[in-house]
């Protein structure tokens, strides 16, 4: 059974009444399997007279068609049950009330013990008891909510989490970050707010671990194979700057790992500050440079335009991965406006741009790929990155202009970006933004102007979406799903599967094959504001522009 359900803003269902009918639900349930022992028990006995009487084999067949019955009503209860259930934890999360919902004693619960087809989070992923005892053994006193944090992670890792775990795990994590922060004496904040400040201190603890493995950050390099548009192909632009981040002493109130991380980190970010940063300057033919040449520019390519939101995310396939480069696409449609009496003879076109930002591709921090954790930490934080400035200026290389109407899309990492950037101040003051379309991002938080529609895809059996700690975001529709039966067939049984961009897809491909189904109306409006802000139409043509990035450190 495919489990969608669909929010925007502020909720407005009576998720106790949800809650009530789910309770009723259950004990039906039970009912019927009460009924339907009875009934074997009874087909049993008739089965003793078969040799006896004649009408004991008519019997026999009655009672097991009733006890068939009877099983089929029950299975469809559960799953009636379970889909409410799902839909009470989903709209309770929406409206802040999910940690009372959510809790162990909940759990426990038959109202949120849904029989979702894989194990829960009550049978550990492999090797979960080991390393539970080895952290209470030499590390920190590990309490309930942090194994919670830690069955989680593993169960996700090892593609066992269930239909709620993303749900449970973002409750969970905030209050494991309110821990960390209380070591500094923080109080508690709104839902999210924890995990996004200590997101901060994980950035910049980050920025000066790479400062000391790879050297210190002085800029960002950007070069694509076109040198048309603002008529530059190759860019350096000045790199993000972190500040610094309070160390944590060694003791036995404070984990052994997270104060070996702030001491390295400030240590880098010491050693970082003594190194300057150059000026933005371009580089020419007569700029001395001896950096090692990037790789060879992608030729700008014709592509198909992605007039469905699933082609949208498609086009993130066949740019290169896990590199030491990263690679944003950026997709110009051009369309034919019919000529009218104002502007007779000759064809004009109208352009709109989609920009594409894929997730995560390196993960180590403040090495050459920008597209690693050291941006993540920085865009679950809400702060300005190496990539999300690359972004922006390989959008001034592509020549966007300020009235062309432009859409972003991205997959977990490239959906913070593109939620981060879709919902700026600063960027909807020097582009036409439209539209925006997420896949496994933690954008809660965001605060998205009016104009600009978003439209947010989270399974709810991956943990990335669930990384920004439960925080709410005004004007985005969040499309909340059960990634189990959407899982590519080519990626049944492997690691990290909920977070596949296969799933997402499959999603979409699924709500664009649904007609004049209720539940969908925000994301069939969201569609329909998409293709007419963009002008996209059968006549549409698009080329592809591929951008090459990397980071340039010092060599001192």
């Amino acid at each position: 059974m495919n489990r969608i359900v669909v929010t925007s803003g502020p909720t407005h269902v009576d998720t106790d009444a949800l809650i009530r009918a789910c309770t009723r639900l259950r004990k039906s349930e039970e009912s019927l399997s009460a009924l339907i022992a009875s009934t074997r028990s009874a087909q049993d006995h008739a089965r003793l007279g078969i040799g006896l009487s004649p009408t004991a084999y008519t019997a026999v067949s009655a009672i097991e068609e009733v006890a068939s019955l009877m099983t089929y009503l029950r299975a469809k209860l559960s799953a009636f049950a379970d889909s409410i259930a799902y839909c009470a934890a989903i709209y309770s999360g929406a409206d802040s009330r999910a940690v009372a919902l959510l809790s162990s004693t909940h759990n426990d619960s038959p109202i949120f013990n849904l029989n979702l087809s894989q194990p829960n989070l009550k049978e550990p992923a492999p090797g979960f008891p080991m390393i539970a005892q080895w952290l209470r053994e030499n590390t920190w006193d590990v309490r309930s909510r942090n194994l919670d944090v830690l069955s989680a992670i593993l169960a996700f890792m090892f593609g066992r989490s269930d239909g709620l775990t993303a749900l449970r795990f973002e409750r969970d994590l905030d209050a494991f970050s309110f821990g960390v922060l209380h070591l500094f004496g923080a109080r508690r904040g709104v839902p999210g707010s924890s995990t996004k400040q200590v997101a901060g201190y994980a950035a910049s603890w980050s920025s000066g671990i790479g400062a000391l493995f790879f050297g210190n950050v002085t800029g960002v390099e950007i070069q694509t194979g076109s040198s048309s548009g603002a008529g530059r192909g190759h860019r350096i632009i000045k790199a993000v700057k972190e500040g610094f981040a309070p160390i944590l002493a060694a003791s036995p109130h404070t984990p052994f790992a997270l104060s070996v991380l702030s001491i390295v980190g400030g240590v880098g970010q010491g050693v970082g500050a003594i190194r300057s940063h150059p000026t933005q300057r371009v580089v020419t033919p007569s700029t001395p440079d001896t950096r090692p040449a990037m790789s060879t520019p992608t030729p700008i390519s014709t592509v198909e335009t992605p007039r469905k939101p699933s082609q949208l995310l498609e086009s993130l396939s066949g740019l290169n991965s896990g590199g030491e480069e990263g690679q944003i696409k950026i997709i110009r449609h051009s369309t034919p406006i019919p000529s009218d009496a104002s502007s007779p003879g000759g064809s004009r076109t109208c352009s709109s741009w989609s920009v594409v930002i894929r997730g995560t591709q390196k993960w180590s921090v403040g090495g050459s790929n920008p597209q690693d954790m050291l941006t993540n930490f920085e865009g679950v934080a809400g702060r300005e990155s190496d990539q999300s400035r690359a972004v922006l200026e390989a959008m001034k290389m592509a020549g966007i202009k300020a009235d062309e109407p432009v859409e972003f899309v991205g997959h977990s990492q490239g959906g913070i970006i593109a939620a981060q950037l879709a919902t700026s101040s600063d960027v909807n003051q020097n582009y036409h933004v439209v539209s925006a379309l997420t896949a496994g991002s933690p954008i809660g938080g965001s605060q998205t102007p009016s104009h600009v529609h978003v439209l947010a895809l989270e399974n709810t059996r991956d943990l990335v979406p669930a990384l920004d700690g439960g925080a709410t975001s005004q004007g985005v529709t969040t499309v909340h799903f059960d990634g189990h039966t959407y899982i590519p067939a080519e990626k049944q049984g492997q690691n990290l599967v909920a977070h596949d961009i296969g799933t997402y897809r499959n999603l979409l491909g699924d709500i664009e094959n649904r007609q004049n189904e209720p539940g969908l109306t925000k994301v069939k409006e969201w569609e329909e504001h998409r293709i007419e802000s963009l002008g996209l139409t059968e006549q549409t043509t698009s080329q592809a522009y591929v951008f090459d990035t990397r980071r340039i450190h010092d060599e001192g």
